[in-house]
């Protein structure tokens, strides 16, 4: 089985490409049980997971973001 582009350390460049990863993820975003794409696009379970998602974002935001108000 040939790994898709991303998974091998490459851009990807070729339009066709990027649009059926784009679609992929809007599948992705539709079902979030699709085993498949998770697997596909090697997505982890933090990610999946919409409040720890959510969790760390905030948690990067008060850390980075935040500090650095002008």
């Amino acid at each position: 089985m040939r790994l898709p582009a991303h998974r091998t350390g490459r851009f990807i460049t070729n339009p066709s490409e990027i649009v059926a990863i784009a679609a992929d993820y809007r599948a992705l975003d539709a079902d979030p049980a699709r085993r498949d794409l998770i697997w596909r696009y090697g997505i982890a379970s933090e990610i999946m997971d919409p409040v720890r998602r959510t969790t760390e974002i905030g948690n990067w935001l008060r850390t980075v973001v935040v500090p650095r108000r002008f």
